[in-house]
């Protein structure tokens, strides 16, 4: 939401700092998604081989969610650079 307000107004440099923060949430997704796999964190810290666990694609898909919000952010948040003055 704040993305699209930043868009609007033309304050394009701040969709830099949005975009920080969709690779902090794609790293932690990305996490979540190995911890909760078939052969990830839970095998391992519940010393079972229980394979109960079902995962669901929608942690997959908010992932790619969030690797399309970034390459978005990437191209629209870049700003040319200012011109100088004549004198």
């Amino acid at each position: 939401m704040f993305s699209l307000k930043f868009l609007a107004t033309g304050e394009r440099g701040n969709l830099w700092g949005f975009m920080l923060l969709n690779i902090f949430a794609l790293i932690f997704g990305i996490l979540l998604q190995w911890a909760y796999g078939d052969n990830g964190f839970i095998k391992w810290a519940l010393a079972s081989s229980s394979q109960a666990v079902t995962q669901t694609h929608w942690l997959f898909i908010n992932n790619w969610i969030n690797v399309v919000l970034i390459v978005l952010q990437l191209i629209l948040g870049r700003v040319g650079s200012p011109k100088k003055a004549k004198a």
